[in-house]
């Protein structure tokens, strides 16, 4: 269900300095009060403005009773004095007295009020968050304006009673901030005994407070804005220079010696990757006199630069795992899937999948062959030189005796 609106709200609607003023005389001509015309777009805070501006001229000027039945249309524009004529243009001239004028007042302003029971509505809308103090208006102001809706809610039909005196202070208490009613009763303030304009005065200290520790965190941001602005933070705003992107045609700002747009670096490049797939078959670190690491082509981590049995040119790290020689992923020698593995070597023996078979099958630990293609020179021995050909490592076969 939609929230119904008030036929008054928090945001005065009704400018009094923008009313047309009608110049009301007594019936003896000597005597003149200025009072606004009424029209409905002044809503029903105009039309209580203009019978209240009536009322107190009609009280200076000595009216007689019928007076104010006679003169009170003279207040409203056409569209207002039918609808009052048609209200009163029935009663007796010895009915009108001050009384039913009132009363015929309240029923003239119910008419534009829009709702059975306008008083219920107004009253629970004071009470609402639509009332609490705008942060940019004056305490005393905003005390005078809830105080100003809860005596206009009172002069409204309704089946809710008429606000008391202590309740329309208790509604104005309530419409300040919740953080300054909790200072007030912390302050053993109490609610029942202080007036309105204590509560107000009281208030005006809180309001004091938070305008000052406004400003004090106010000048910290500005100070820490500025120190931002100095070392060349995000929220300098006089740095409006972009950074120029490469074009295609401009020299590579990396290496100076090619046009950006053949650059390998350049994502838009058609050599884009270039670097990096050139490098895929060169080998990385290697060491010592057979060990050290190999590179990232066909071997990783490597035992020799040049031969075969050692982490290096085709053994450790091969194309596709950890470890294996040529062709496979395991961590061996040439051919090997495995641990370990040599060409015919105790100490590195090959696993069941070998590089080259025979009939079709794979040859066995004892049958295996080396490729004509790629026969390498091993040494003899521990202490002797090298033997060419397809020898064998004569080498120690016991796993505790390194090389």
């Amino acid at each position: 269900m939609s929230k119904i609106k008030p036929c008054i709200v928090y945001a005065e609607e009704f400018d009094p300095s923008n009313c047309v003023q009608y110049k009301l005389e007594n019936a003896a001509g000597d005597r003149s009060k200025k009072v606004p015309i009424f029209t409905a777009s002044y809503g029903v805070e105009g039309l209580f403005h203009v019978v209240d501006r009536f009322n107190k001229a009609a009280e200076r000027m000595n009216f007689a009773i019928g007076d104010k039945w006679s003169t009170f249309e003279d207040v409203l524009d056409s569209v207002a004095q039918r609808k009052w004529n048609n209200l009163v243009q029935n009663i007796a001239a010895g009915a009108r007295t001050n009384a039913r004028f009132d009363q015929e007042i309240a029923n003239f302003v119910h008419q534009y009020a829009g709702h059975d029971h306008p008083r219920d509505v107004l009253i629970k809308y004071i009470k609402s968050d639509d009332c609490l103090k705008p942060r940019k208006v004056d305490v005393s102001v905003h005390a005078s304006r809830i105080e100003t809706l809860c005596r206009y809610a009172n002069r409204l039909r309704g089946q809710d009673t008429a606000l008391t005196e202590d309740q329309i202070k208790v509604r104005v208490f309530e419409a300040f901030p919740h953080i300054w009613q909790n200072h007030y009763r912390r302050s053993r303030c109490e609610l029942a005994e202080d007036s309105i304009t204590q509560i107000v005065q009281y208030m005006n200290l809180c309001k004091g407070i938070a305008d000052e520790e406004e400003t004090t965190r106010g000048k910290k941001r500005k100070a820490s804005d500025t120190e931002r602005v100095r070392g060349g933070g995000s929220n300098n705003k006089t740095d409006t220079k972009k950074k120029k992107t490469a074009d295609a045609n401009d020299t590579c700002p990396v290496h100076g010696e090619h046009k950006w747009g053949d650059c390998s670096l350049n994502p838009k490049s058609r050599n884009y990757g270039m670097y990096q797939r050139n490098n895929y078959n060169h080998g990385g670190r290697g060491g010592g006199r057979f060990g050290g690491r190999g590179g990232s082509g066909y071997g990783g981590r490597g035992f020799g630069r040049s031969d075969n049995m050692g982490r290096g040119s085709y053994g450790g790290r091969g194309f596709n795992g950890r470890g294996g020689g040529y062709n496979n992923s395991g961590r061996g020698g040439y051919n090997d899937s495995g641990r370990g593995g040599g060409y015919e070597s105790r100490y590195y023996q090959p696993s069941s999948m070998h590089y080259e078979q025979r009939d079709g099958q794979p040859g066995s630990r004892s049958g295996w062959t080396q490729p004509e293609s790629h026969r390498f020179d091993v040494p003899s021995d521990r202490n002797g030189g090298w033997q060419s050909g397809s020898g064998s490592w004569n080498g120690p076969s016991s796993r505790n005796n390194h090389w």
